[in-house]
């Protein structure tokens, strides 16, 4: 899970987000949706790779910044600042805690049991939509 914390003019809110994937941009069909002329419809995505996550910018016209640089992909760090035109998103935190999982390969028995069985399902699509003129982030419905 990914942890931003968005800011734009007087709007300030905490995005716990767990998607592989997470747009940023002006249109309302992206995860965060920023509402400033210098922001472009698909400004930038946040990809997870593996255990970390990369912000990479859409071609947008005014760049995406990374701690203060112009960038065209990055990956990112607790404590770094994507600016997109007037909104900042700071990355709060990155729970790397699934990927970390491993297993020796023992007879040990766990809690009394001699085997485990670990299912691999996919996640649940949670999306938060954030719009500046909207205090309260709203879910996207998607259609499956």
């Amino acid at each position: 899970m990914l942890t931003l914390v968005f800011t734009e003019g007087d709007v300030t809110l905490t995005l716990k987000l767990d998607q592989d994937q997470i747009t940023i941009g002006r249109s309302k069909e992206n995860v965060v949706v920023v509402n400033n002329r210098k922001a472009s419809r698909k400004h930038a995505k946040i990809d997870r790779v593996g255990a970390t996550y990369q912000v990479t910018d859409l071609g947008s016209g005014n760049g995406t910044r990374l701690n203060g640089k112009k960038i065209d992909f990055q990956a990112l760090a607790k404590g770094d600042e994507i600016k997109i035109g007037d909104a900042s998103l700071k990355v709060h935190g990155i729970d790397d805690e699934p990927d970390k999982i491993s297993l020796d390969d023992d007879d040990t028995p766990i809690d009394g049991h001699d085997k485990i069985e670990i299912k691999d399902e996919p996640p649940q699509q949670k999306t938060t939509q954030v719009n500046a003129t909207s205090v309260r982030p709203q879910p996207r419905v998607t259609k499956k």
